[in-house]
């Protein structure tokens, strides 16, 4: 099994492993493991921002982002199952736990509006991509279907965009913004990013 997989196994299991946090604030999150086998270990950390939804202010979840080829994207866009859906872990591509994505594929990015007043009319989204603090893509903000959600305080929302071919190699940071026009004045607007790498 080659280290790359087992990185892969290992931050598939923490993406769907539930860390309970009693109160909002800044952390730092940090894994350890050790191969029983070689008896190496690695480690890795992150800084998490846990907001405090109590407060009802409109907030953005983190961006989690998938990569699919345009085949791929277009089978999911029509409904059919793709390769990357299926419960094989080898299809799974190492490159999304590393956010390093390559030019002309198709980047998903799923994450969770908390608080809005959930009228689809007045909750406007948009989409920023970014290159060393320069705006590279722009998106119209449009309105958000709320059709299908069963907890309005907790909306799935998704969106896709396609890293074209004339986007050079390179660290670039991807935006949302979601505003709700429904909200008080100075708490209408959220926003969340991530950021991501561009390869041949």
């Amino acid at each position: 099994m080659s280290d790359r997989y087992f990185v892969l196994r290992f931050l598939k299991w923490i993406k769907s492993s539930l860390v309970p946090i009693k109160k909002p604030g800044a952390y730092q999150f940090r894994i350890a493991l050790r191969d029983s086998a070689s008896e190496k270990v690695g480690s890795a950390s992150q800084f998490v921002d846990v907001p405090n939804l109590k407060k009802g202010n409109l907030t953005l979840s983190g961006i989690v982002l998938d990569n699919f080829m345009a085949a791929e994207w277009k089978k999911i866009s029509l409904g059919q199952k793709s390769a990357v859906q299926t419960e094989d872990e080898t299809n799974v591509d190492t490159n999304t736990s590393l956010r390093i994505f390559k030019r002309g594929t198709v980047l998903r990015y799923d994450y969770i509006i908390y608080n809005a007043k959930t009228n689809p009319s007045q909750l406007q989204i948009q989409a920023r991509l970014f290159r060393d603090g320069k705006i590279l893509l722009e998106g119209q903000p449009g309105s958000f279907d709320t059709s299908g959600q069963t907890d309005l305080k907790r909306l799935q929302a998704v969106g896709a965009i396609t890293l074209g071919n004339n986007l050079a190699p390179g660290n670039y940071v991807l935006q949302l913004i979601v505003k709700d026009g429904l909200a008080k004045e100075k708490r209408q607007i959220a926003s969340g990013s991530v950021d991501f790498e561009i390869v041949e």
